[in-house]
């Protein structure tokens, strides 16, 4: 996820679009890849930030774990990177000479019994700003860009479980197992023959959702299928829900 703050003073608006159009060659100033990693206590994750700029980057890490993910009541809440029941991320904080490229490293300090969900922000500052944080306060004054690259950290349980039910009552899917699922398709299937529906939905630990499938709502006998997408191997499976 790339983020872009615009800081305004009204009295500078008048270069806003010079600004904009600098600030699409800033974009491509940074690549970080993979923008999503799993971190277990068995493993730790990387991620690769690349230069491509003429100059030197500084850049700095903050992190967040992500509530109710997925949902309209989504929210980062800030922790403490190295806590006992955190991540720890390394380097955090470093300056990137132009056209070279840092290896962070995550590691997993928590064995949670529910899947963890955390976005690691990098962003570019100038160098006043990352030797001296304290005028980071004072940047507003002008009209700036802010530049921004959240990499999604997923934390699993120890034994991943996966487990879904089906409340035709309410028409909704309720995800009881301790990760999330990357649901690809619903199929309503009678005697072997399924009548499939596109859906692409990530469904997490303890959420609920009801799906729009033609003809859920009068499904009353039957098998539900949900194909879903190991993202690991890129591999599919089907998870069947009996319906009577």
């Amino acid at each position: 996820m790339l983020r872009i703050t615009l800081r305004i003073n009204v009295y500078r608006a008048l270069v806003l679009t010079g600004c904009l159009l600098a600030s699409a060659s800033l974009l491509a100033a940074i690549q970080v890849e993979p923008m999503k990693i799993k971190v277990t206590p068995r493993y730790a994750g990387q991620v690769t930030i690349t230069s491509k700029s003429t100059d030197a980057e500084y850049i700095q890490g903050r992190a967040v774990e992500i509530s109710h993910p997925g949902t309209a009541q989504e929210k980062e809440i800030p922790v403490r990177l190295g806590q006992q029941d955190s991540l720890v991320v390394t380097p955090v904080k470093f300056a990137l000479p132009a056209g070279n490229s840092q290896t962070i490293r995550f590691i997993n300090l928590d064995t949670p019994q529910q899947e963890k969900i955390y976005r690691v922000w990098f962003q570019s500052m100038t160098p006043e700003q990352w030797h001296r944080p304290e005028t980071a306060t004072t940047w507003a004054t002008d009209l700036a860009v802010t530049l921004a690259w959240g990499v999604v950290v997923m934390v699993p349980p120890a034994q991943p479980v996966i487990a879904m039910h089906y409340q035709p009552a309410t028409g909704e899917l309720l995800n009881r197992g301790n990760v999330h699922i990357a649901l690809q398709r619903i199929g309503l299937c009678h005697d072997k023959v399924c009548r499939w529906t596109q859906v692409k939905k990530n469904i997490y630990a303890g959420q609920a959702w009801k799906p729009t499938v033609p003809g859920l709502a009068t499904f009353t006998r039957g098998t539900l299928s949900l194909e879903h997408l190991n993202e690991e191997t890129g591999e599919r499976a089907t998870l069947n829900i009996a319906v009577n």
